[in-house]
């Protein structure tokens, strides 16, 4: 056989070899693939055989069983690095989230009374609970399909670190500087996008560290951004799987001993984290002076008759969960509120006052939060609804055609990151990381719009620093332009 016929693998060492022929791996992979797809979808429409009580008590159990086929079928490609590609993380993060968001609410244990109540009144949340499984079901077996073979393959990778070194420096000035966004009608600032990027810099200097001591600096990176930004703990949470990224495609990640403690001690350093800011931000009602000082609560916090609400709205579960299923259920009780993709394609129209555009579309978190609670809406506040929810919303049956599209977006940015990661261009990693990041806040709910708006000032950026880099005389490290669809 010629080698030209040949699938090309990656040993344990990250090392490539020819594994047999492409189409007999190709054809063992689909029908893999199927397999899996088949089984999401028929641990998905169980709760049409039990009702809508039955699902209320034992959705949990549900999600439990299909958040682990999905696991699982990760697991079957025996290379830890198919588990930071991007709709991976998406899948992993949404099944989980629901999971034990169902189960908080299986136990009473929500923070809000209010919306335990609406969770108890839920009429469709069977029907919900199938249509949302089934829309996600599409998104490990599509992304493997849409992928190269070789996007897994891991090496160890140093980036230039000159590029690195200019862009914290230009960046930690707007440190300094509030980029204030009312002049454009807008509110708050764009000052977490600098930060984020200046933040993925670091790590990625970081990373080409060898032995333990990078570990020790990636903590105290990221617990630095907590103590700034602990009234927003997505922002330094987040940088978690930028590190996790790097780490799992320089082969550092490895099926042993070492990788279950340094999998132990990331879950300590997270749920340290999530309690010591949700104690900082109030939780708990004790007297802390600063971040550094929410830690000592820690033991009295969890030990709370009130401490698993708590925890599992620190994590988002539990509204993550609710908002999810309450959005379908609006939909499946009122389909002529389906809004077509409008709220997909509302970026298109961000230039647009509505004051000459009056018909300009509404963002799903809008929607949503007018329908479910007008009054919190009018003072400003807002539920997200996720990604998957979005999709019904906007296409109710026909949402999985929309998840494949999403799918296929997401497995050309893994093409693309990975590529660029082997080119090793710096500044170009950096933006593909901070779009990387901000997928999880995409899916979380951020909406389409603000996600493509962050990511445009996040270009412009990092355009800025190439610029200046070029000027200095280093354009080779930086990449000659971005290109997301690759060949």
């Amino acid at each position: 056989m010629r080698k030209s016929d040949q699938q090309l693998c990656s040993d344990q060492e990250g090392k490539p070899f020819y594994c047999g022929s492409k189409t007999s791996t190709r054809r063992v992979r689909e029908f893999f693939l199927l397999g899996a797809f088949l089984s999401l979808c028929a641990v998905a429409i169980t709760p049409l055989f039990f009702g809508n009580e039955w699902t209320k008590e034992n959705g949990y159990i549900v999600l439990l069983v299909y958040s682990l086929i999905g696991t699982a079928t990760l697991a079957k490609y025996r290379n830890l690095t198919v588990f930071v590609v991007p709709t991976s993380l998406i899948f992993l993060y949404v099944s989980w989230s629901m999971t034990i968001g169902a189960w908080g609410h299986s136990i009473s244990a929500v923070l809000s009374q209010q919306q335990y109540e609406n969770f108890l009144a839920l009429q469709k949340i069977d029907e919900a609970l199938v249509i949302f499984m089934l829309t996600l079901a599409v998104l490990i077996p599509l992304s493997r399909l849409f992928s190269r073979p070789n996007n897994l393959a891991y090496k160890a990778i140093k980036f230039p670190p000159k590029p690195l070194f200019i862009s914290i420096l230009l960046l930690a000035s707007f440190l300094f500087i509030t980029i204030d966004l009312s002049p454009l009608g807008g509110s708050g600032t764009l000052n977490n996008i600098p930060k984020a990027l200046l933040s993925i810099s670091v790590i990625i200097l970081f990373a080409n560290m060898r032995g333990t001591p990078r570990y020790f600096f990636y903590i105290l990176l990221i617990a630095l951004n907590a103590s700034v930004a602990s009234f927003n703990k997505r922002e330094a949470i987040f940088l978690i799987f930028v590190v996790l990224f790097l780490e799992a495609y320089n082969g550092r990640l490895r099926g042993n001993s070492s990788l279950l403690i340094k999998a132990f001690l990331t879950l300590i350093a997270i749920v340290a984290l999530v309690l010591g800011m949700s104690i900082y931000r109030g939780y708990g009602d004790y007297e802390v002076d600063n971040f550094i000082s929410a830690f000592r609560y820690i033991v009295p916090y969890v030990s709370s008759e009130f401490f698993l609400a708590w925890f599992l709205n620190n994590i988002e579960a539990n509204y993550f969960f609710f908002h999810a299923v309450n959005s379908i259920e609006m939909i499946l009780l009122n389909p002529e509120n389906i809004t077509f993709g409008s709220t997909l394609i509302k970026f298109l129209f961000l230039p647009f006052p509505r004051e000459l555009f009056p018909w300009k579309p509404d963002s799903a978190i809008h929607l949503y939060t007018m329908a479910y609670d007008p009054q919190y809406r009018a003072l400003g506040g807002s539920w997200p609804i996720n990604i998957v929810s979005e999709l019904i919303w906007n296409f109710w049956l026909l949402a999985p055609i929309g998840a494949a599209l999403l799918t296929w977006l997401f497995s050309r940015l893994e093409t693309a990151i990975v590529t660029t990661r082997l080119k090793q261009h710096s500044l170009t990693m950096v933006f593909y990381l901070f779009v990387y990041m901000n997928s999880i806040t995409l899916a979380r709910g951020s909406g389409l719009d603000q996600y493509l708006f962050e990511l445009i000032i996040a270009y412009v950026f990092v355009l800025f620093i190439r610029i200046t880099v070029s000027l200095l005389g280093l354009p080779s490290a930086t990449g000659s332009q971005l290109k997301f669809f690759r060949k």
